[in-house]
């Protein structure tokens, strides 16, 4: 079939074809969402379209998010580009929640600089978008307020509840140390929801069977998130130990071997040092 100039009404038959016929097809989604991922924003103009790239987008996301790659950063960097363009088209303000929703939720790892600064930055600059077009947004159900820190924390606890990568997981742990002092969650819910997931990471065993590595990560982060609880949770987690011999033995020998192994080193480093002294 010859698709030229004038051959329109072949055109419009193959995008029936590929849009209507092929579009329930889950690897027909997945490729599309990498290829046409412009395409949609600049032709498409229909809202299927639109929510078949945000569904691919986050299949394709999660897929580098597990993985430790980054190979699908160009469609992360268009998405949000798009999102902090404020050039949209009528058709695109419906879904500006979902892109802002899809950006935040990958904000933390594909953001290779990240501070309290563009946070900031990011959140206001969004808040003044989303609150523009406020009577265009689809809001979800028992939604009336755009608070975009808020928002963002709740996908950022969305993701750590889903992903299993420890790499991953430690990169979002140390990230979410920046929600405090200028950046302090203002919705109690939302401060609860990120309390909860990190006690979660916190504790050996269910529901996640976190390593010891992310662990550490979590109560450092809740320490420093979450302050006032710090005293109560040390109690807690020494007392649920004592209950429990078998993660109490693993614990103390986990600590003896480091202090041993840390006691040797300074013993190794002080002769090394006074021997190349004297050598010198």
């Amino acid at each position: 079939m010859n698709f030229t100039k004038k051959n329109t009404d072949n055109a419009a038959e193959l995008e029936t074809i590929g849009m209507e016929i092929l579009w329930d097809d889950h690897q027909f989604q997945i490729i599309s969402g990498l290829i046409l991922y412009r395409w949609v924003f600049s032709h498409g103009n229909k809202r299927k379209y639109f929510n078949n790239f945000i569904k691919t987008a986050i299949k394709l996301f999660f897929l580098d998010v597990e993985h430790s790659t980054r190979r699908f950063q160009p469609i992360y960097d268009f998405t949000i580009g798009l999102l902090l363009s404020n050039h949209y088209t009528e058709d695109l303000h419906p879904i500006l929640l979902e892109l802002f929703n899809l950006s935040s939720k990958f904000y933390f790892y594909y953001q290779k600089e990240v501070s309290q600064e563009l946070l900031i930055d990011f959140f206001n600059r969004t808040q003044i978008t989303l609150s523009e077009n406020r009577d265009r947004l689809e809001m979800p159900k028992g939604h009336c307020k755009i608070q975009t820190l808020n928002m963002f924390v709740n996908e950022v606890v969305r993701l750590l509840m889903a992903i299993h990568n420890e790499s991953t997981i430690v990169l979002y742990l140390e990230r979410c140390t920046l929600f405090s002092d200028a950046l302090i969650i203002p919705g109690t819910k939302t401060r609860i929801n990120l309390q909860s997931v990190l006690l979660d990471y916190t504790t050996p065993g269910a529901p996640y069977y976190p390593t010891r590595k992310i662990r550490d990560q979590a109560k450092r982060t809740i320490d420093i998130v979450f302050p006032t609880g710090k005293i109560t949770r040390l109690a807690t987690n020494l007392m649920f130990r004592f209950l429990s011999p078998v993660d109490l033995a693993k614990s103390w020998w986990f600590w003896i071997v480091n202090w041993i192994t840390a006691f040797f080193l300074i013993i190794y480093h002080l002769f090394f040092f006074k021997h190349m002294s004297n050598v010198q």
